[in-house]
């Protein structure tokens, strides 16, 4: 999905948390809605040694690699650190949010192994 649209759902989003749960907790979870997929733009980087935003996406677009930010075992460990910092958990609903729209956007493509869900399942897959 192209980033626009993660920007466009996140602030509806974000506005309806807003008045669940006031300014603060509306922008980290617009932050989570929008900003996990730096792990793609930082991956690049260190990958191509280029700073396109635009390549960067079209670079990754189908690639499958683990997402590190989009992977059960950070979702996880925000979880836990939530349940004592509770604005972590608007970070996390933020980013569960914006995976339903990849996981949607990915069914579409029919690109349905396109990501790898767990850090620990790709490796099991892809270094084995």
């Amino acid at each position: 999905m192209l980033p626009k649209y993660h920007v466009y759902f996140g602030l509806i989003a974000s506005i309806m948390v807003f008045f669940l749960s006031g300014i603060q907790n509306s922008l980290i979870f617009l932050f989570g809605s929008i900003f996990i997929d730096a792990d793609h733009y930082i991956a690049y980087i260190f990958k191509k040694r280029d700073l396109s935003l635009k390549k960067s996406y079209y670079y990754w677009k189908d690639e499958h690699y683990p997402y590190d930010f989009h992977t059960i075992e950070i979702w996880f460990l925000l979880l836990i650190i939530g349940l004592t910092i509770k604005p972590v958990l608007f970070l996390l609903a933020g980013m569960l949010y914006h995976e339903l729209f990849d996981i949607y956007d990915m069914n579409k493509r029919k690109l349905y192994d396109a990501r790898a869900i767990s850090l620990f399942a790709w490796s099991i897959r892809n270094i084995s």
